[in-house]
């Protein structure tokens, strides 16, 4: 798709203030032609000014905050009505997305005719153990019922017919049942220029242990403290 202007609007909602470098920097670094940052601030005492003040910093950021008592769906809901673009990715709040991330992600929807577009084979990396895995192997370029959240390429026009439900937990997955009832494709791109980082399961909305994670990882390197030169392909 050589010389094809990719546009897409980036969401990403958070409840958590120390991400804020983090959410710029994974926007920041996309190399794609036009693209737009929305960002859904879900916790009551969360500084928006600290924010806006970073967003002068960057193009087309705009960044909004709802009650703490507003769902994870709900937040995605809201950012997507803000959207402007015909594609939207929906971005972690703490994992990496490399620079080449959106741009090969949106390069499949021509070749694969797919609604959306994500990753069920993905890297994983633990900072506590300094190791870098695979988790779900083999399940790249092809299409699937499940990709990771965390993922999510989608083409606007799909959330016409299909919204996240309005609860915390879930969210993702309920998605993307909903979208299988009705017929839309789903499909799995490679392993590439994304990696989720896992730490303590208080952490994040997934409070599966480590060890139980590890179960479905293949080592990639151990004692590795930038996985980033390790994960980036095409």
């Amino acid at each position: 798709m050589k010389g094809v202007l990719f546009v897409i609007s980036i969401i990403t909602c958070t409840n958590r203030q120390h991400c804020l470098k983090k959410v710029f920097q994974n926007y920041d670094r996309q190399k794609v032609k036009k693209k737009e940052l929305i960002i859904v601030l879900n916790r009551d005492n969360m500084d928006i000014n600290k924010w806006k003040a970073e967003a002068i910093h960057y193009s087309n950021v705009s960044i909004f905050q709802l009650p703490e008592t507003t769902t994870l769906g709900s937040c995605l809901n809201f950012a997507v009505k803000k959207a402007k673009y015909e594609y939207v990715a929906k971005f972690d709040d703490d994992d990496y997305y490399a620079p080449n991330y959106i741009e090969d992600s949106l390069s499949l929807f021509n070749k694969t005719g797919a609604d959306i577009i994500g990753k069920r084979t993905i890297y994983m990396y633990f900072p506590d153990k300094k190791l870098l895995t695979i988790h779900v192997p083999n399940q790249e370029n092809r299409s699937k019922r499940y990709v990771a959240g965390s993922t999510f390429v989608i083409r606007k026009k799909v959330f016409n017919k299909v919204q996240f439900p309005d609860q915390k937990v879930g969210s993702d997955l309920y998605f993307l049942q909903r979208c299988a009832a009705i017929g839309l494709k789903v499909y799995s791109g490679n392993r590439f220029n994304y990696c989720c980082i896992r730490r303590d399961p208080v952490h994040h909305t997934w409070k599966k242990r480590p060890e139980k994670i590890l179960e479905r990882c293949k080592t990639v390197k151990r004692k590795v403290d930038d996985f980033r030169p390790f994960i980036v392909g095409n």
